[in-house]
C-alpha cells in the first residue's frame, strides 16, 4: 500500500514556549500549561509573536512608542499583555485587609502590608541594608561583575544590578541576598533612592519567586507591594523580571554576583 502523501498534515504538535512569562519556570518542551502558574504557553507564544509583528511593523502606536521608550525588549511588551489579561486576578490579590465585600469576590484576597518590611519585620532587613551600603559598588567595580561573573552562583551574597535597556544594560543599583533554607531574603537599593524588601521562595532549577505580600518597595517615604522572579543564567548571573503597584511596565534587570557573603 502507498503512503499517503497527506499524511503529516494529520499530526498534532504543540506549539508553546518553554519559559514562562508569568512566573520564569523552564518547563519541558511540548508543555501547554506552565506547571508553576498555570499559564498557557501557547497562547504566551502567539502573543510573543504578535508583538514581534508589531515592532517590525510600519505602524506605531502610542503604545509601542511608550514601550520602546522605556527600553522594554519584546519579552516585556508580552508580560505587560499578560498583566493586562491577568489584571483582576493580580490587583484582587493587593488589598490592605482581608475581609470579605458584600459580593463576597474578596474572600480569598491576600492582605499585603509592605510597609511592614520596614517596621515590625524589619529589622533583619535593616542590617542586610545596612551591610549593602558599606559594600555598595562603584559604577566601574560593577561593570567588572559584569564582565567576569562565575559559571555557577548561589543566590547568596551582594550583586550588582543592571537594566535591560533594549539589547543594552545600565548599572542601576545593588542588591544582597541571604539563603535560608527554601527560602531567599533580600534586599535591593538603587541609585534614584528606591528600596526593594523581601522573602522570595526557591523552587526547581534555582528560580526564585515572590509574591505581591512577601515583598515591598519603598520610594520618596511611600510604601508599595510588588512581586517577581529571579532566574538563574549559565554565566552565573539571575534574570530578574519585576512588577510593581507604581508603574504598568515590567521592570527587567540582571544581577551579577559580586561576594559572597
Amino acid at each position: 500500500m502507498k503512503d499517503d502523501p497527506f499524511a503529516q498534515e494529520y499530526k498534532e504538535s504543540i506549539d508553546a514556549d518553554a519559559v514562562c512569562g508569568g512566573c520564569g519556570r523552564i518547563n519541558p518542551e511540548g508543555t501547554l500549561i506552565c506547571k508553576g502558574c498555570g499559564n498557557n504557553l501557547r497562547d504566551q507564544r502567539l502573543l510573543r509573536l504578535a508583538a514581534d509583528q508589531k515592532l517590525t511593523g510600519e505602524e506605531e502606536t502610542a503604545k509601542r512608542n511608550s514601550l520602546l521608550k522605556s527600553g522594554l525588549t519584546v519579552l516585556g511588551i508580552l508580560l505587560v499583555i499578560w498583566v493586562g489579561m491577568n489584571a483582576g486576578r493580580i490587583m484582587g490579590m493587593v488589598v490592605p485587609g482581608s475581609e470579605t465585600d458584600s459580593t463576597g469576590e474578596a474572600a480569598n484576597a491576600i492582605p499585603v502590608h509592605p510597609a511592614k518590611f520596614w517596621e515590625a519585620d524589619g529589622a533583619p532587613f535593616e542590617k542586610m541594608t545596612e551591610d549593602l551600603k558599606g559594600r555598595f559598588p562603584t559604577e566601574s567595580e560593577a561593570d567588572t561583575a559584569r564582565l567576569n561573573p562565575p559559571s555557577s552562583s548561589a543566590p547568596n551574597g551582594y550583586f550588582a544590578l543592571f537594566e535591560k535597556v533594549g539589547t543594552a544594560e545600565r548599572f542601576v543599583g545593588a542588591g544582597c541576598a541571604a539563603l535560608e533554607g527554601e527560602k531567599v531574603r533580600f534586599v535591593a537599593a538603587l541609585n534614584d533612592g528606591t528600596e526593594l524588601r523581601g522573602l522570595a521562595t526557591l523552587a526547581e532549577s534555582a528560580v526564585a519567586t515572590v509574591d505581591w505580600h512577601m515583598s515591598g518597595l519603598q520610594r520618596e517615604g511611600k510604601y508599595y507591594a510588588g512581586a517577581g522572579s529571579a532566574v538563574p543564567q549559565a554565566d552565573g548571573a539571575y534574570q530578574i523580571i519585576a512588577r510593581s503597584e507604581i508603574v504598568p511596565q515590567v521592570f527587567q534587570a540582571v544581577a551579577y554576583p559580586m561576594s559572597a557573603r
